[in-house]
C-alpha cells in the first residue's frame, strides 16, 4: 500500500513540476490517492484493514488514467491566453445581497415549516436533525422542490461570494450575513457531505488567487471545515458522539471518524473486489441521467445507500463507503473505469483551465466543485451525479450578469468593516 502511495505521490510531484500549478487535477488526484493509501499503510497498528494487490493495481491504474485526461482536457484550450482567474466577475454585489437576504426571509420559514412536518415536531436540535438524516436516507422523504432547489442556490451564491471576498469586491460581514442561513440549512437538512464539498469548492478558488494565501486564511479556511465536519458528526450522532459525550470525548470521536470516513472508501472497495458477493453494489456514474429518464418510465436507479462491511477490527469499524471505483467496476469492468475516470479527468482539467484563463463564472463553480469531487472520491462519486446541479449553475451563470451585472467596476469594498 505505503508503495503505490508513494509511486503516486512522485507522479502528482512530477505533474506538479510539469504544470506548475498545485491546484491541476492531473495533480490533485494522485495527490490524494496517494495521501490515503500511505495513511492506510499507517493506520494498520489502530485496527483497519488493509487494501489487496488488485485494488491497489486498479487505483494506481485509475489515478493515471484521471491525470492523463486531465493533462488533455487542458490541452484543448491551449490557444487561450492566460490570465488572472476571476476577470469575468463582474457583479454588483450590494443588489446581489440584497437578493440573498430578500430570498432567505420568504424561504427559510417555508423551509422550518416543511422540515417540521418531516421531524413531526422534534423538541431539540439533535433529534431533529437525526430525524431529518432518517427520513432522507432510509424513508427517501426529503423537502419539495422549492425549498430543494432553495438550498441548491446556496452552493452558487456562496461560492459567488467567496470570489467577491477574495476580490476584495464585498466584506465578510455581508458574504457571512448571506451565506450563513445556507450553511445552517443545508447542514440540518442533507448533512455534512454536501458542505464538505462546498468548503472544498471555495478552498479551490483561493488557491487559484493571484495573491497569496495568508496562513491565517487557511487557518480559517481548515477551521471552517472542522467545524462542519464535526458539527455534522455531533447532530446526527455519528461514531458513537451522544449529548452526554464530554468535549474531550466528543473531539476524540470526531477525530477518529474522520479518519473513518477518509480511510473506510479503498479498504471497503478491496473487500468487494476480494469477495464479490459480500455486497449487492447499485452505484452508477450515470445515476443522474437514470433518474431523469425514471420520469417517463426508461430507467430504474439502484439503491443509493449500500450494504455495510467491516474496515477493521473493531465492531465500531463498519461503513459502506467505497470509493468512487464502485460506481464504476461492478457494471463496467476495469477497462470501462479507466475510460470513465479519463473522461472525467478531462472534463475537469478542460474546465480548471478555462477558469485559469479568466473564463466566466460558470467555469469557476465547475472546476471547484470537480475538485471536491476529487478529493472526495476515496469515498464516493460525484462527477456525473452533479450534472443537475451544473445545468442549475449555467442557468444561474447567464442570469446573475443579467439582473447583477455591475455598470462600472467598483471603487469600494461592499459590507466592508
Amino acid at each position: 500500500m505505503a508503495f503505490i502511495g508513494l509511486v503516486l505521490l512522485l507522479f502528482a510531484f512530477t505533474v506538479r513540476r510539469v504544470t506548475g500549478d498545485i491546484a491541476h487535477p492531473a495533480t490533485v488526484f494522485p495527490a490524494v490517492w496517494g495521501v490515503i493509501l500511505v495513511l492506510i499503510q499507517t493506520a494498520q497498528p489502530l485496527g483497519y484493514y488493509g487494501v489487496g494487490a488488485p485494488a491497489l493495481l486498479l487505483f494506481l491504474a485509475g489515478s493515471l488514467a484521471f491525470s492523463f485526461g486531465s493533462l488533455a482536457g487542458g490541452s484543448l484550450t491551449r490557444r487561450i491566453k492566460v490570465t488572472n482567474a476571476g476577470q469575468g466577475l463582474a457583479l454588483d454585489f450590494r443588489k446581489l445581497a440584497a437578493f440573498a437576504l430578500l430570498l432567505h426571509a420568504c424561504m427559510v420559514p417555508l423551509w422550518w415549516q416543511e422540515v417540521q412536518e418531516l421531524t413531526n415536531g422534534a423538541d431539540n436540535l439533535l433529534s431533529f436533525a437525526f430525524q431529518l438524516r432518517i427520513k432522507s436516507v432510509y424513508d427517501e422523504l426529503t423537502v419539495g422542490a422549492l425549498v430543494g432547489n432553495y438550498l441548491v442556490a446556496g452552493f452558487i451564491f456562496v461560492p459567488v461570494f467567496a470570489l467577491g471576498v477574495m476580490q476584495g469586491r464585498v466584506g465578510m460581514p455581508i458574504t457571512l450575513l448571506v451565506a450563513l442561513p445556507w450553511i445552517v440549512t443545508n447542514l440540518l437538512t442533507n448533512g455534512r457531505s454536501t458542505l464538505v464539498q462546498l468548503v472544498l469548492a471555495v478552498i479551490y478558488l483561493r488557491i487559484l488567487q493571484p495573491k497569496p494565501m495568508s496562513t491565517r486564511v487557511l487557518a480559517g479556511m481548515i477551521g471552517l471545515f472542522c467545524l462542519i465536519f464535526g458539527a455534522g458528526a455531533v447532530l446526527v450522532g455519528k461514531g458513537g458522539i451522544d449529548a452526554d459525550s464530554s468535549s474531550a470525548e466528543s473531539l476524540k470521536l470526531i477525530v477518529m471518524n474522520f479518519f473513518d470516513y477518509a480511510l473506510q472508501g479503498p479498504i471497503l472497495f478491496s473487500s468487494y473486489l476480494d469477495n464479490p458477493s459480500s455486497i449487492n453494489p447499485s452505484w452508477d456514474p450515470f445515476r443522474a441521467f437514470c433518474l431523469a429518464a425514471q420520469k417517463v418510465g426508461m430507467c430504474e436507479p439502484g439503491p443509493l445507500h449500500q450494504d455495510f462491511l467491516y474496515f477493521g477490527r473493531s465492531p465500531e469499524q463498519i461503513g459502506n463507503v467505497y470509493s468512487i471505483f464502485l460506481s464504476t467496476f461492478p457494471k463496467y469492468g476495469a477497462l470501462g473505469t479507466l475510460l470513465i475516470l479519463g473522461t472525467c479527468g478531462l472534463w475537469a482539467g478542460y474546465h480548471h483551465q478555462r477558469w485559469r484563463q479568466g473564463s466566466s463564472l460558470f467555469h469557476a463553480i465547475v472546476a471547484s466543485f470537480l475538485f471536491a469531487a476529487i478529493v472526495l472520491s476515496i469515498f464516493l462519486d460525484s462527477f456525473f451525479p452533479l450534472a443537475n446541479f451544473l445545468l442549475k449553475v449555467a442557468l444561474a451563470s447567464m442570469l446573475l450578469p443579467v439582473f447583477f451585472g455591475a455598470r462600472q467596476t467598483p471603487t469600494a469594498t461592499v459590507g466592508a468593516s
